[in-house]
């Protein structure tokens, strides 16, 4: 056996379950090691991925570039909690480091392991081999289509967005670049209209544009994905062999897209049921407590996208979940309700 563990996809979520691992044989495959990440470069929740990076010996800090104090959402300013931006291409170089990474070999790729763990995103290119009813990986119903850019200008520690019912527009600061961004279930044609109103409205002198790139984002909640979906399972078997995923391959986006934080979440309960089951001889066991861990993830999952739906619908329901759940992002305040209002109002 040439590992115990084989893990698929070099990512946030694939890396750090590597290195939580570093007492199995641990083979982390990776189809394009030298990509490198234009998108995602928020940590949302950041007091609690500092906590599981203290794991790894890794020091969030490091990748930092800045802790949002502050959010404008649809020109109303409000306080910010708990939220950073980070140096993900550093951030993935530096983790990809003492793992064993090598790279993808179409033939046999199931053989000589015990465990497989499908960590390659919206594609789902493990999973989707063992079900072989969704070969794409995840269909175009769970995704929205982002439009992404990375645009030169002095940065400060403070995020943009513009809303509607129908997707939001975003800039975030970055080193000395900000990622400006829309995704919009109308498609792209509507996210790049959200990109130039939101654009419009930030008084930054933005420079020459770094780099643009187009980008599914998986849109699924996992507590409301009908059974019956081609692409409904996050664990399967072939040849007898347990096959989980973890972070978006597993549907770990939350409500507005984001998933680095819920990626590290998913590989550190995904670790709890790999180490409370070892040996693995029983791999229904295995996938028993995995979906036994992740059912807390997918419920606080579940609940932005409950606040997201509620958005949809209006103000009042907008205010209602609010009440109902709170929020981890944005102090609750005069000022929230008149952004809730702007957005829950615009078309």
């Amino acid at each position: 056996m040439t590992s115990e563990i084989r893990i698929f996809g070099a990512g946030v979520a694939g890396c750090f379950l590597a290195h939580l691992l570093e007492d199995y044989k641990v083979e982390v495959v990776e189809r394009y090691p030298n990509s490198c990440p234009h998108c995602a470069f928020g940590w949302a929740r950041y007091d609690t991925v500092r906590k599981m990076h203290k794991l790894i010996g890794v020091n969030t800090e490091d990748y930092i570039y800045h802790k949002i104090k502050r959010a404008v959402v649809n020109g109303v300013e409000l306080k910010v909690k708990n939220v950073a931006t980070f140096d993900k291409r550093e951030y993935i170089k530096d983790m990809r480091d003492g793992i064993n990474l090598i790279n993808w070999e179409p033939t046999c790729w199931y053989s000589d392991t015990k465990v497989l763990i499908d960590a390659t995103g919206y594609r789902r290119s493990i999973i989707s081999k063992c079900l072989g009813t969704c070969p794409e990986g995840a269909t175009q119903d769970m995704l929205i289509t982002c439009v992404q850019e990375r645009l030169r200008s002095f940065t400060e520690p403070v995020i943009y967005i513009y809303g509607n019912r129908n997707g939001y527009a975003w800039a975030f600061p970055l080193d000395d670049t900000w990622h400006v961004g829309a995704g919009s279930k109308r498609g792209m044609t509507d996210a790049e209209l959200l990109v130039r109103r939101l654009l419009a409205t930030i008084p930054v002198d933005f420079g020459k544009r770094r780099c643009k790139c187009v980008a599914p984002v998986m849109h699924v909640d996992p507590l409301e994905l009908s059974v019956d979906h081609p692409c409904a399972p996050i664990a399967a078997k072939i040849h007898g062999i347990p096959v989980i995923t973890i972070g978006e391959a597993a549907f770990c986006t939350n409500g507005v897209g984001e998933g680095n934080t819920s990626a590290v979440e998913s590989a550190y309960l995904t670790y709890g049921a790999l180490k409370s089951t070892y040996p693995w001889n029983d791999s229904d066991g295995l996938v028993k407590q995995y979906m036994a861990n992740m059912a807390q993830l997918w419920k606080r999952i579940h609940i932005s996208y409950e606040r997201t739906r509620a958005i949809e619908k209006g103000f009042w329901n907008a205010l209602a979940a609010t009440l109902k759940y709170g929020n981890e992002f944005l102090s609750f305040s005069p000022k929230a309700l008149l952004a809730l209002w702007r957005v829950t109002h615009e078309r």
